[in-house]
C-alpha cells in the first residue's frame, strides 16, 4: 500500500514540476527578449549622472534621412524626463538631421530614467535611440558649526543666521577658533 501511495504522490509531483519548469523558462525566455530588444539600439545617447534641478544639458542627435524616404516622425515624441527640439518633418532623401535631446528640469525625479526612442520615415525605421541619465537628489551642504544650510524660502527678511558674523582674525572684534 505504501509503494502505490508513494507512486501516486510522484505522478502527481511530476507533471507539477514540469509546468513549473516550463513557467520558468517561459519567462526567462521573455525577458531575453526583451533585454535582446532594448540592445538593438543604433545609439546611446548618456547624459551621465546629474542633480535634481540641474541646468538642462542638450546633447545632439544626428541621422540621415534614407534613399526612398521623405520624412521622419519621432516616438515617443515626449520622452520625460527628457526633451527634443523636433519630433517630425517633411525631408529629402539624404538629407542630413540634428536634433538636440536635452534632460528637463528634472525637480523630484530621482532615480534611472532610461527611453527608447524611435525615428521611423514614411515607411521604414530610421534608427533607434535609447536615451539614458540617473538624477541624484540635491546633496545637502552643512555650514562651518554643522548645521544643514538648506535653502529655505525668507520673503526677502534677513534672520540672525543671515547676518555676517562680527569679529575676524586680527580684528578687535575677537578671533574665532
Amino acid at each position: 500500500m505504501k509503494t502505490l501511495n508513494s507512486l501516486l504522490l510522484l505522478t502527481a509531483i511530476v507533471p507539477t514540476l514540469a509546468i513549473s519548469f516550463t513557467g520558468i523558462a517561459t519567462s526567462i525566455d521573455r525577458q531575453s527578449i526583451a533585454l535582446t530588444q532594448q540592445t538593438q539600439a543604433n545609439e546611446v545617447i548618456d547624459f551621465g549622472t546629474r542633480v535634481v534641478n540641474a541646468r538642462p544639458t542638450s546633447l545632439p542627435l544626428k541621422f540621415t534621412v534614407p534613399a526612398g524616404q521623405f520624412l521622419y516622425k519621432i516616438t515617443p515624441n515626449n520622452p520625460t524626463p527628457f526633451s527634443l527640439s523636433d519630433s517630425g518633418a517633411y525631408l529629402g532623401a539624404g538629407a542630413i538631421r540634428d536634433i538636440t535631446v536635452q534632460v528637463k528640469h528634472a525637480g523630484g525625479s530621482v532615480g534611472v530614467h532610461t527611453k527608447t526612442i524611435e525615428i521611423h520615415g514614411n515607411s521604414q525605421l530610421i534608427k533607434k535611440v535609447v536615451l539614458k541619465v540617473k538624477i541624484v537628489p540635491v546633496p545637502p551642504t552643512n555650514s562651518v558649526d554643522g548645521s544643514n544650510n538648506q535653502t529655505q524660502p525668507n520673503n526677502g527678511q534677513n534672520s540672525s543666521s543671515d547676518l555676517p558674523p562680527t569679529g575676524s582674525f586680527g580684528s578687535p572684534g575677537g578671533n574665532r577658533p
